[in-house]
């Protein structure tokens, strides 16, 4: 009885296990982070992960935020990264010294058609004026995702780096979306389906003296 108990315990954890679906991996990518000079210290998001210059895998996609320190009298450089899902993403940081100016943000210069919406890290920032442009004045270093959407035509997207003090630019025409031609259908006339062949009288009677002869020569045999 007991040895039944455990088979059907066991049988209905075996059952369980297979029909519950293990749940998706969540998507992640990798970054490289280098400095001038190297040996800076890592932080992504207010975590210690080493010294430039490094390479961190297994970071859910996304904006990160992370810090270069470097003792010596330089100047910690914040910045943020985009990271995209099972690719790699470089980020260069050019270390400044104290007592030099340092500014902490930079620009993105955006060209496209009239009227196209810009996200910046799947964030809507604003829209092109009516000469294509826009301009991001206060980015933080480092990686953005730069993307653009207007109705009826493809979406462009694009990684920036933005550097202290100095303008990155996006520029791109973007490409109407294809209609497909559609295909002109020409309905056909159908044949009528072939009626079968009526069956004659003459026929049927034919059919039914067969069936009498039949059942006779099956009697007489029986009986001789």
């Amino acid at each position: 009885m007991q040895i039944r108990t455990s088979i059907l315990i066991l049988g209905g954890l075996l059952c369980l296990a297979l029909c519950i679906s293990p749940a998706s991996a969540e998507p992640t990518g990798t970054i490289q982070i280098t400095s001038e000079p190297d040996g800076a210290e890592v932080y992504i998001t207010n975590v210690f992960r080493g010294y430039t210059p490094l390479t961190v895998t297994d970071l859910r996609a996304g904006m990160m935020r992370f810090q270069l320190k470097k003792a010596g009298s330089y100047q910690n450089w914040n910045g943020v990264a985009y990271i995209m899902p099972q690719e790699t993403v470089r980020v260069h940081a050019v270390l400044a010294r104290t007592g030099t100016q340092f500014r902490e943000y930079g620009s993105i210069v955006i060209t496209s058609d009239p009227g196209t919406s810009i996200f910046q890290n799947q964030n809507f920032v604003g829209t092109t004026d009516a000469e294509g442009s826009y301009i991001i004045s206060r980015a933080d270093l480092g990686l953005h995702l730069i993307n653009l959407q207007k109705e009826n035509y493809q979406s462009y997207s694009e990684l920036v780096a933005v550097d202290s003090g100095k303008t990155s630019s996006v520029s791109t025409t973007l490409e109407p979306v294809r209609v497909p031609d559609q295909v002109m259908t020409v309905a056909l006339p159908t044949a009528p389906l072939p009626t079968a062949p009526e069956q004659s009288a003459g026929s049927t009677a034919v059919v039914i003296s067969g069936i009498l002869l039949g059942v006779a020569f099956v009697l007489f045999t029986r009986r001789t």
